[in-house]
């Protein structure tokens, strides 16, 4: 399984290498053309011209954002571990939310105050945003949505229990193998 994933990341290297190297040429020369072309158009003209060579420029900004996101898939991601409390991060995760979305009920009271340890508050932020939106989006047309989050600390066992969950519709029964 290690192994796979090492050589998919390689994969997803290769390929965001690729197509990341006509994009540079591509956007110049769109931006050379407009310079040195306008001039010649007059009117309707005109306008198509720029309008088109703009959007050559837009989508080929948009393509760059594309493959750099995905040469991120590529990486593994550098852990910074530091002291914190996954409590406090889940908090402002909530707090970010329940200003977007004031339609949904957010209940927290399941988040107790847990020890703080080494963890990457980052990593741990990404994931419970990504969670949450998902849950959001589970949400979409029901009727008193809610999204219910707890954090609780087993001291026998030294560990955390994070848990986030919604009244949506759930995940769909021929995708749950894959999650």
């Amino acid at each position: 399984l290690v192994q796979k994933a090492a050589a998919w990341r390689e994969v997803a290297r290769r390929i965001a290498h690729e197509i990341k190297n006509p994009i540079t040429p591509i956007k110049l020369s769109a931006q050379r053309l407009l310079r040195r072309f306008k001039t010649r158009f007059e009117d309707t003209d005109r306008e198509v011209f720029e309008i088109c060579i703009r959007t050559i420029i837009h989508q080929v900004d948009s393509l760059r954002n594309m493959v750099n996101e995905f040469s991120k898939f590529s990486q593994q991601p550098t852990i910074r571990l530091e002291e914190g409390n996954i409590s406090d991060i889940l908090f402002e995760v909530i707090s970010l939310f329940r200003v977007s979305y004031a339609d949904i009920e957010f209940k927290a009271d399941g988040v107790e105050k847990v020890p703080t340890f080494l963890l990457d508050k980052d990593q741990i932020n990404r994931v419970f945003v990504n969670l949450i939106t998902n849950s959001v989006f589970a949400l979409k047309g029901r009727p008193d949505p809610y999204i219910e989050c707890f954090a609780q600390y087993d001291p026998a066992k030294h560990i955390v229990r994070v848990g986030i969950a919604d009244n949506g519709c759930g995940i769909p029964h021929e995708v749950q193998s894959r999650v």
